[in-house]
């Protein structure tokens, strides 16, 4: 032996200690010999085979030296001996006890898990010396990175979603760490098919990765897909695509929220959202305003939306589509206060915004028919049936808005606007005159109505029914002269003398008592002559004023005339 090493003879060696081997009566003796020959084999005569061999029954005669099997491990590690080198490494591991050893155990079950897999193709068995692996070092990213492609091979999907769990817990990166909570997103939308889950996972990636277009498109495609997530799916994309500026996918993810609402506030609240977003951050008013149209039909009574399309619709000449909007939806109201406001509203539409009266007529007298005489309504058909000439309708509207009236005064100047529609539009001035003096009875002092009746005494059909009101207006408000114009206009209508004389004595009366004008007086007793020149009480009266008025000389020629002429 020491000879043979002397002279540098391995092979002499190698004899010498195959010899020993049999002969050496302890097997720690006999292990130690072949141990020499696997080591003089593998260093000095480059014969692997011959040292495996060596090792081997090294090995068999002492199991428990971990360093003939290290040598094993490293010889068989160049060959293709997958079966015996995970059989090695098992019971490396199984000797690797000291703490100082723990890397070697890991290491041993690693490649373990490798062998298994690459050469003998049972990848069951290398899921168990990996998860062994995990149990030396926790949550190892290389074994758990390892373990997460077997579970996929395998689809073996619960143990997969732990492992990526693992994986995440453990990532220090945030881009890794949104990656892994998108598959385990994607595993329990589809393999597991645990939408729910994979929601809260998809959210936990948004939450750090807001702009994954990834996840965005898995919670999106899940509340489609799912009734019952479409508002969970709505809560956790509407903050995200907001933040990112994705507002076209935000008002698709709004319309989603909707097929799920089915309270009509909450889809207003939504749809009035979605408005704001069309018009303010994609500046599209006109699909703004169909927006908030669509929220018209869930909310018609709210005043804050209609104000809000009115002054959308100015921007974008919406007024009529926001017109049919209301007719539509008053056309399905049934409560009388709610379906009065939207067919007014209709009709302020139709009249200052789009110059259609006739529609806007036809509008208001369905909120009346709704409401009873409300007076700002009949106010607004009083407007558009002038504006229209429907005369016959405005007398209608006239008379009803009289009725509701409160104010003596404005129910005056409406009875004074039928009676002219009376007596111009439909002819009938008698009828005409009856209203007049309604308007009289209201506010004695109407100018109006009486400058209208005044017109009628010129006719002489009229000329007593309208001197009579006219002659109660006048004394009322001490009004002689006008009065005095009256009777001088009644003594021109007179036809037999005697009636002319007893009129123009009482006009001298007011003349002279009321008017306090007996100049004028004696101008009418003078003309009186001429209808009687002999009547007693002509001439007494003549007699007092020319005294009174110092007129003498009119009097005298007054009555030489009418002398001459009788």
């Amino acid at each position: 032996d020491v000879l043979s090493m002397l002279l540098a003879d391995w092979t002499a060696l190698v004899a010498v200690l195959t010899k020993k081997a049999e002969l050496v009566g302890s097997d720690e003796d006999r292990a130690l010999a072949w141990r020499r020959v696997g080591e003089c084999k593998r260093d000095m005569l480059e014969d692997k085979p011959g040292a495996i061999e060596a090792f081997e029954h090294a090995l068999e005669l002492d199991p428990a030296s971990a360093w003939t099997i290290d040598a094993l491990i490293r010889l068989y590690e160049g060959r293709d001996a997958g079966d015996r080198l995970v059989e090695l490494y098992q019971r490396r591991v199984e000797l690797s006890e000291g703490e100082g050893e723990e890397h070697l155990k890991y290491e041993m079950l690693v490649k373990a898990a490798e062998r298994y897999q690459r050469d003998i193709k049972d990848n069951q068995a290398a899921i168990d010396v990996l998860r062994q692996a995990l149990d030396v070092r926790g949550a190892d990213k290389a074994v758990l990175s390892k373990l997460e492609a077997l579970f996929r091979a395998e689809q073996m999907w619960p143990d997969l979603l732990e492992t990526l769990r693992q994986e995440a817990s453990v990532a220090e990166d945030k881009d890794d760490r949104a990656k892994l909570r998108r598959e385990i997103g994607k595993l329990l939308a589809k393999e597991m098919a645990e939408p729910t889950e994979a929601l809260e996972a998809f959210r936990m990636v948004l939450d750090e990765a807001p702009e994954d277009g990834e996840s965005i498109e898995a919670v999106r495609e899940i509340g489609e897909g799912f009734e019952d997530l479409r508002l969970e799916a709505a809560d956790i994309l509407e903050p995200v695509l907001r933040a990112t500026g994705k507002y076209d996918k935000l008002v698709a993810v709004m319309e989603m929220r909707l097929m799920a609402q089915q309270d009509g506030a909450e889809r207003a609240l939504t749809l009035r959202s979605m408005a704001t977003v069309l018009h303010e951050s994609l500046s599209d008013p006109g699909r703004a305003l169909e927006a908030l149209l669509r929220a018209l039909s869930e909310t018609p009574e709210d005043t804050g939306l209609h104000e809000d399309i009115e002054r959308l619709a100015g921007t974008c000449d919406g007024y009529a589509k926001y017109a049919d909007a209301l007719g539509e939806r008053a056309g399905k109201i049934f409560e009388a206060a709610l379906a009065t406001d939207l067919w007014s509203r209709l009709g302020r539409v139709c009249e200052d915004k789009l110059g259609d009266d006739k529609r806007a007529v036809e509008a208001f007298t369905r909120a009346l028919d709704q409401s009873g005489d409300e007076p700002g309504l009949l106010a607004s058909l009083d407007r558009l049936h002038g504006k229209l000439g429907n005369t016959r309708e405005l007398g209608e509207i006239l008379e009803r808005r009289v009725l509701v009236e409160t104010s003596p005064d404005a129910q005056a100047d409406l009875y004074h606007r039928l009676a002219v529609l009376q007596i111009e539009s439909f002819g009938d001035k008698m009828l005409g005159l009856e209203t007049l003096r309604q308007a009289l009875d209201h506010a004695p002092a109407h100018q109006k109505a009486c400058e209208t009746l005044e017109k009628l005494t010129e006719e002489r059909s009229l000329f007593e029914e309208a001197a009579s009101a006219l002659e109660v207006v006048y004394r009322a408000r001490g009004d002689f002269a006008s009065l005095a114009s009256l009777y001088e206009k009644r003594v021109s209508f007179a036809d037999a003398p005697m009636d002319r004389l007893r009129l123009r004595i009482d006009l001298a009366r007011v003349l002279e008592d009321q008017a306090a004008d007996p100049k004028r007086a004696q101008r009418v007793i003078e003309a009186a002559l001429g209808d009687d020149v002999a009547d007693g009480e002509v001439l007494t009266k003549l007699e007092e004023l020319a005294g009174a008025n110092q007129q003498w000389t009119e009097a005298a020629k007054a009555l030489s005339d009418a002398l001459e002429k009788a």
